[in-house]
């Protein structure tokens, strides 16, 4: 685990290094859904839903790399002190996480 340091953070995190093999990067990864949420213990949390997958060297024959191990993650932030959420849009694609 010392290989991937964020996942001592992340519950459950074991279960998509299972299904990646790897702990993936998130890059072109796409948010499709963020709920925010006032806890009553006075600690706030938002939960982003996103579309994850791994990019193949391969093409399609439309011309898109091949985009195998597809899963859709619920990745919940607890305790967030400040947040800036700007530019939520019709696709929301992840430059790295």
């Amino acid at each position: 685990m010392d290989e991937y340091p964020a996942m001592s953070r992340v519950i459950n995190s074991e279960v998509l290094l299972q299904h990646f093999g790897y702990w993936p990067n998130f890059h072109d990864a796409e948010v499709i859904k963020v709920t925010f949420e006032a806890l009553p213990t006075w600690r706030s949390a938002v939960t982003f839903t996103i579309n994850v997958f791994d990019m193949t060297n391969e093409v399609t024959k439309k011309g898109y790399f091949k985009l195998v191990k597809k899963c859709q993650i619920e990745l919940q932030l607890t305790g967030i002190k400040e947040l800036v959420f700007d530019y939520f849009s019709f696709q929301n694609v992840l430059f790295e996480l």
